[in-house]
C-alpha cells in the first residue's frame, strides 16, 4: 500500500480480508491527494467496528451516536476545520 501522511502505526482490529481496509486506504489516499493539513481535519463516525475507521487515520476524530454527531458538527464547524 502507498504510504501517506495520514498513516498511523499500530494494529487494526478488523478481520483479515475485511472490505474496511480498502475503504480506509481510499480515505487516506483521498485526504493526501486533497493536500489537507491533518491538524485541520476531524473525522466523525457512529459506533461499531466499521466506525473505528477514524481511529486509524492521523487526524482528530469523534465517535458518537448519529444525533450527537450532527449536533457536534454544527456547533464546531469553522472555516478552518474540515469535518468528514
Amino acid at each position: 500500500m502507498k504510504q501517506t501522511r495520514f498513516d498511523l502505526k499500530g494494529d487494526i482490529a478488523w478481520c483479515p480480508g475485511c472490505g474496511n481496509f480498502l475503504l480506509l486506504q481510499l480515505l487516506k489516499d483521498t485526504l493526501d491527494e486533497l493536500d489537507v493539513d491533518p491538524t485541520n481535519i476531524v473525522i466523525s463516525s457512529g459506533i461499531g467496528q466499521a466506525a473505528k475507521m477514524p481511529q486509524y487515520v492521523n487526524t482528530s476524530f469523534f465517535n458518537a451516536c448519529m444525533e450527537e454527531l450532527f449536533l457536534w458538527q454544527r456547533q464546531f464547524h469553522s472555516p478552518i476545520l474540515s469535518c468528514w
